[in-house]
């Protein structure tokens, strides 16, 4: 079991809040690519895990100092997950970054780079939204505007255009990084 350290570490990556709200925006987004994915369910937890903990809190990566983290948050065992981690990577869904805290992981928002089969077009959960909607009650006025906006629901190159943005202003973060 990893414990905590009792002085953590200052939180060195902290965004102004408009950013962390654009990379949570961007996060929600990402959420529905990444189900649309032919993935097997230990690969979409691990996506989904590093999804959550990075834009999910406002942040365009985070940082995992083991694999044992991992283990402990799926119950899947190290090897497993060393073994999952890099197919992610070799899909180009994630990418993983050498930093002086550990290695820093995030889900890659370019969705046109990404190497694995999409089983659902967006047409298609588009569609499925719109049923939602219409038997719930609800039309474009009663959700959030992000729930609305095509360019951020359906239309992911636009989101990652915000991330980019974010990333670029702190430094450029490597997609290029072998899996550690």
């Amino acid at each position: 079991m990893i414990n905590p350290q009792p002085n953590p570490t200052p939180n060195i990556h902290a965004l102004p809040t408009d950013q962390r709200h654009q990379l949570q925006q961007t996060g929600r987004a990402l959420v529905r690519e990444i189900r649309r994915l032919s993935l097997n369910y230990r690969e979409y937890q691990l996506a989904e895990l590093i999804l959550e903990m990075s834009y999910g809190w406002g942040l365009p990566s985070v940082v995992i100092p083991k694999l044992e983290v991992f283990s402990q948050f799926t119950g899947v065992s190290k090897p497993h997950i060393h073994t999952h981690l890099a197919a992610l990577v070799e899909m180009g869904l994630v990418a993983v970054e050498k930093t002086g805290r550990g290695p820093a992981y995030r889900v890659v928002p370019q969705v046109e780079t990404w190497r694995c089969r999409m089983r659902v077009s967006r047409a298609t959960i588009k569609e499925a939204v719109r049923t939602v909607k219409m038997f719930n009650g609800l039309d474009d006025a009663d959700l959030p505007p992000e729930h609305t906006d095509p360019h951020s629901f359906f239309n992911l190159p636009d989101a990652a255009h915000i991330l980019n943005l974010a990333v670029t202003e702190r430094g450029t973060v490597s997609q290029d990084m072998e899996l550690l």
